[in-house]
C-alpha cells in the first residue's frame, strides 16, 4: 500500500522503540531494514550481518505471521524455539509487542514490498 495508508502503522512502529533500529525501507541500520521482510526466509537480507544464522541448521525460517508474531512479543525465546538451539541469541531485545498492537506491526509488515 502507498506509505500515507501506513500511517497508524508507523505511528506504533514509533512508539514501540522499533524505529531506533530498524527502517521502513530496505535501508540497514543497527537492525536490518524491514522492507520485503514479510514472507522472507530468515537472516537473508542484503548487507546485514546476523548474529543468530549461526545457530540455524539446514533451512531457516520464514518470516509469516506466526514467526513474526512470537519474534516482536519476545525474540529472546523466539529465536531458541526457531532454531531449535537453546543457546541461539539474537541482538534484539524482547519487545513484548502483543494482541492489537501486534496485529498493527504485522499488517504495516506485511504492506511494506
Amino acid at each position: 500500500p502507498p506509505r500515507s495508508t501506513l500511517f497508524p502503522y508507523t505511528t506504533l512502529f514509533r512508539s514501540e522503540k522499533c524505529k531506533v533500529c530498524h527502517k521502513l525501507t530496505d535501508q540497514n541500520s543497527i537492525g536490518p531494514g524491514l522492507q520485503g521482510i514479510f514472507g522472507r526466509q530468515a537472516g537473508t537480507v542484503p548487507g546485514f550481518k546476523y548474529k543468530f544464522t549461526k545457530y540455524i541448521e539446514g533451512d531457516a525460517w520464514t518470516w509469516d505471521e506466526e514467526n513474526l508474531r512470537a519474534w516482536i512479543d519476545d525474540s529472546k525465546k523466539a529465536i531458541k524455539d526457531l532454531t531449535g538451539n537453546k543457546k541461539a541469541k539474537s541482538k534484539m531485545p524482547s519487545q513484548h509487542v502483543t494482541g492489537a498492537d501486534a496485529d498493527a506491526v504485522i499488517t504495516m509488515l506485511k504492506g511494506l514490498k
